[in-house]
């Protein structure tokens, strides 16, 4: 009995970290404007771990397309880290910048992970005071 459950835990373990598709169907909902579902699918791509970089930009753009705009360059910021060439754009628009240590992790010169978290205030009044415009 106590194998049969180790097995079963294992399994479902492993099925989880295979690529199951949620990024490639959250960019088809963005597409076509279905951000609820686009998040939500954008998340457990993430949570997968499946194109963490583009399910980070894309979770970033549906925020910004929700005016969640904290929320949006926390994600580019995360996706940058990934080494998203996009996400550094739309970040350098609005004036943030990315510590240079992240940069190095995503060009491949430091050992360490990218980071997930962090809010950067100055983003955010940028966001701000776009939309006030």
């Amino acid at each position: 009995m106590r194998a049969t459950s180790l097995l079963l835990a294992l399994t479902l373990g492993l099925a989880g970290c295979a690529s199951s598709g949620n990024y490639e169907a959250a960019s088809a909902a963005l597409n076509v404007g279905d951000l609820m579902r686009a998040e939500r699918l954008y998340a457990k791509a993430i949570r997968d771990g499946e194109h963490l970089g583009r399910s980070w930009l894309g979770l970033g753009n549906v925020f910004y397309q929700q005016r969640r705009h904290v929320e949006a360059v926390n994600a580019w910021q995360v996706a940058a880290r990934w080494g998203e060439v996009a996400a550094h754009k739309k970040l350098a628009a609005l004036g943030v910048s990315i510590p240079e240590a992240d940069l190095q992790v995503a060009a491949g010169t430091s050992s360490q992970v990218p980071a997930g978290e962090g809010v950067v205030a100055n983003g955010a009044a940028a966001f701000e005071a776009e939309a006030s415009k």
